[in-house]
């Protein structure tokens, strides 16, 4: 497993996975999007939600993508509300998908299609 690449200013908990698609091509995945929980002074400050635009905008200019999903706990209505301000719309739920500990939760699937 590769360590996380240490930014400036850590990021609020963000997707589990977010993935890129493009219509005629291939998916891109980017797994585990998140910040340490024990640095919560960098929480609530708009990190999360300059990466996810950040994020978004690569995805649009750089990879040609006309779709960008994440997946998501189902219990972080936080990152639920961030990703729905963003125009991402839910798609599906993922019964017990998720293992935290020994808790199974439920995965929400959103996506945002891009023009």
């Amino acid at each position: 497993m590769t360590e996380p690449i240490p930014l400036a200013s850590p990021a609020p908990r963000l997707p589990q996975s977010l993935w890129f698609r493009h219509a005629a091509g291939p998916e891109g995945i980017v797994d585990d999007v998140a910040v340490d929980d024990a640095r919560v002074e960098h929480q609530k400050q708009g990190i999360g939600g300059r990466i996810l635009d950040f994020a978004v905008i690569y995805a649009r200019e750089q990879l040609g993508a006309s779709v960008v999903g994440l997946s998501l706990d189902a219990a972080n209505e936080a990152a639920r509300r961030l990703y729905t301000s963003r125009g991402f719309i839910a798609w599906g739920v993922a019964p017990r998908a998720m293992r935290v500990g020994d808790d199974f939760r439920d995965e929400i699937h959103m996506a945002l299609t891009l023009s």
